[in-house]
C-alpha cells in the first residue's frame, strides 16, 4: 500500500471518528461516502467494520 493511500485511509478514519464523536453516529456512513473513491467497495466494507468495532 502506498504512503498516499495509507495517509488517506488514516485521515478518513480520523475525520469520521471526529464526526461520530460530535453527532453520536456516522462512522460507517461517512466512511462509505469517501473510501470507495480510492479503494474498492468490498475492501471499504471491511475497513468500515474494523473501524466501527474499535
Amino acid at each position: 500500500m502506498e504512503i498516499g493511500l495509507l495517509l488517506y485511509l488514516v485521515f478518513m478514519i480520523a475525520l469520521s471518528a471526529f464526526v461520530q464523536g460530535l453527532t453520536g453516529f456516522g462512522i460507517g456512513i461517512f466512511l462509505m461516502c469517501f473510501l470507495p473513491i480510492k479503494f474498492g467497495y468490498q475492501f471499504s466494507v471491511i475497513i468500515c467494520i474494523f473501524a466501527g468495532s474499535l
